[in-house]
């Protein structure tokens, strides 16, 4: 990996121990529920996915539920769903057939297909969905937790987690479950005509948008997506470049921004990071490079160094954690925008970050990066404040090299348990409060 996660070189000091492999076939295998006892109002508690735009659930969703009723049809059930964003309430119905245990929605003028199936929730009361939705050539999986009290238990989150691991989805996130209920619509839009409706009111905002979805659990979170897309060419903004070797990575570079689907990302970054500098150097075998990372947290320095292999033009680490990358187009004619694609420990995570041989940035090359990361539907990214300083090289000498502790198989170990604390709702709060006291974690970063 070209740029080790800045606030993550911090983090993994903290933390040092293991997690197991789950048993992916009986955790994952569909089972029978009797439709009829699935009855009555499921709050959504929980749940993990790779729609776009999901991992902003926890701060922008609350109150969300859905019931299902019967019609004259055996087969065919009614459902009602309602779930507020920003403090606004929205609701929908739609109707879905019953499939072999699963439901099931078929719109072939839309290209549209949904299936929700029934796996283990590990409580009586709980329903959990694995989702998948078909819209046109894209594909979409969710992970969904329901409950028709407000509660989850710990043995039906630790159930859920591992069945995350076992279908390789980002981390379980949890909703807040003292949020208010929406009120029952006694009008509700019609999902065909809700498909319609956003469909042709926000589908023009944005060559990527998913507005092509139709009522799903999570539709009116993907709603939100379509509102907030941006109206700009993200083909071009998102097109990869050719690196046949590591030549065009290497030298000194200036760490400007990131983002990522790591919770927390951006408020971490602008408490602990002060300044990075990134050092890139040729190794003999002409395929890999040496990427040493030196940066000053709290006025304290540290480095890492690791290994990146540079092949099909993708950079891949193994150590401290496994990573590939590849770089984006970008008209900062000194700059490298790398996307990237990483597991910490179970957990899958994706990132993009900016780098130069500047500090400072025009508007229009800093606009660039955040456009970019919109088109990948990524948080908005946080920015380092030019006028910090940089480490010295004395300094970097005297300062702490963790580079012998992350790349050895403690480092593995500590990279799962950091896994294990990201996962958890309180979790970052809580490590980081141990060590610099009443640390606030603001959701909304």
């Amino acid at each position: 990996m070209i740029k080790m996660k800045s606030v993550l070189v911090v983090l993994l000091c903290y933390v040092a121990l293991g997690k197991a492999d789950p048993d992916c076939e009986s955790l994952l295998k569909p089972i029978h529920y009797n439709h009829d006892e699935l009855r009555g109002r499921y709050h959504f508690l929980a749940g993990t996915s790779f729609l776009p735009g999901s991992r902003t659930w926890p701060y922008t969703l609350s109150g969300a539920w859905v019931d299902s009723f019967p019609t004259s049809q055996s087969d065919l059930f009614e459902f009602a769903q309602a779930q507020r964003m920003f403090g606004k309430c929205f609701s929908v119905k739609f109707n879905m057939t019953v499939e072999n245990d699963a439901f099931v929605m078929k719109q072939p003028e839309h290209s549209f297909f949904l299936k929700d199936e029934y796996l283990s929730s590990g409580c009586p009361d709980c329903v959990t969905l694995y989702e998948t939705a078909i819209s046109g050539n894209e594909t979409f999986l969710s992970l969904l937790f329901f409950r028709k009290s407000k509660t989850v238990p710990d043995s039906a989150l630790e159930l859920l987690k591992k069945q995350a691991v076992c279908l390789k989805m980002p981390s379980v996130m949890m909703l807040n479950p003292n949020s208010e209920d929406c009120p029952v619509d006694p009008a509700p839009m019609d999902g065909a005509d809700a498909f319609r409706f956003y469909n042709s009111d926000y589908r023009d905002n944005s060559d990527r948008s998913i507005m092509k979805l139709l009522p799903t659990v999570a539709l009116l979170s993907l709603l939100h997506v379509g509102h907030t897309a941006p109206a700009i060419n993200c083909d071009s903004l998102t097109q990869k470049i050719n690196i046949d070797s590591g030549n065009p990575l290497l030298g000194n570079w200036m760490y400007i921004a990131e983002t990522s689907t790591v919770p927390g990302t951006k408020a971490l970054t602008k408490k602990f990071v002060d300044s990075v500098v990134v050092n890139v150097t040729p190794l003999p075998d002409n395929r890999s490079i040496k990427f040493t990372q030196i940066q000053k947290t709290f006025g304290n320095c540290m480095s890492l160094s690791t290994i990146i292999l540079v092949a099909n033009n993708t950079m891949q680490m193994t150590k401290p954690y496994i990573s590939s990358e590849t770089l984006l187009t970008t008209g900062c004619p000194d700059c490298l925008v790398i996307m990237g694609n990483f597991t910490l420990g179970s957990s899958y995570y994706q990132s993009l970050v900016l780098l130069s041989k500047r500090r400072i940035l025009s508007s229009a090359e800093l606009d660039e990066f955040k456009n970019q990361a919109s088109c990948l539907n990524l948080p908005a990214p946080a920015f380092l404040d030019p006028e910090k300083e940089l480490c010295s090289e004395e300094q970097a000498t005297a300062g702490t090299d963790l580079t012998k502790v992350l790349n050895s198989d403690m480092g593995s170990q500590i990279v799962g348990m950091l896994d294990t604390i990201i996962s958890n709702p309180d979790g970052l709060s809580n490590l980081l409060n141990v060590y610099l006291g009443n640390l606030p974690i603001t959701k909304g970063d």
